[in-house]
């Protein structure tokens, strides 16, 4: 397996089991302990995930994190890289990220309460790699590689998986390839 994952936590203990945990499923685990230097790491890595704590410098350097990620000049604006949450910030404070992930406040793609298990994290971050390696983008034509048989006329829509919540974006579909994501469970609605 060839997918990058960026791991940003300041708990070298938490750090070294989630890299034994990545490695073993055959990942490649890059380790960044504070925001600024996760930030960086960024454009050297070029990471397919990156799992994200919150609190690290201070209790709000993982929302930071997220934000300078999506706002960043240098990030693929249709494709940008997937951010997992794993935090105990909702423990801490009382602040319910889980409804707010995803949203302008929190623009990650999922969140994970710590502890969490080894399975769970294994399956989530599966299912987002996959989900983002099915999706090839093709610049003023219908996105979709499912098929060549391309039919209608292109329009934009918002792609959603309503059994994980995740929202995997907005995406140029000829009306036959907006209809076979449908088929295949997902929320596809026209935005144009």
């Amino acid at each position: 397996m060839n997918n990058r994952i960026l791991l940003v936590d300041d708990d070298p203990d938490f750090v070294s089991a989630i890299e034994t945990i990545l490695e073993n499923a055959g990942y490649s685990c890059h380790k960044a302990y504070s925001a600024k230097e996760g930030l960086n790491q960024i454009p050297q890595i070029k990471p397919n995930l990156i799992l994200l704590d919150i609190m690290m410098e201070d209790i709000s350097a993982g929302f930071r994190f997220v934000r300078e990620c999506r706002q960043s000049k240098d990030k693929e604006k249709k494709n940008p890289i997937p951010i997992i949450i794993i935090s105990s910030v909702q423990k801490v404070t009382g602040f319910n990220l889980t409804e707010r992930v995803g949203s302008p406040i929190c623009p990650a793609d999922y969140y994970l309460e710590k502890p969490v298990e080894p399975e769970v994290l294994l399956k989530q971050i599966k299912k987002i790699i996959s989900a983002r390696d099915q999706i090839k983008f093709i610049e003023h034509q219908c996105e979709s590689t499912y098929t060549t048989q391309h039919k209608g006329p292109v329009k934009k829509y918002l792609v959603t998986d309503p059994s994980s919540e995740i929202e995997y974006g907005q995406f140029y579909y000829c009306e036959h390839c907006a209809n076979m994501d449908r088929e295949r469970g997902l929320i596809v609605k026209c935005i144009e």
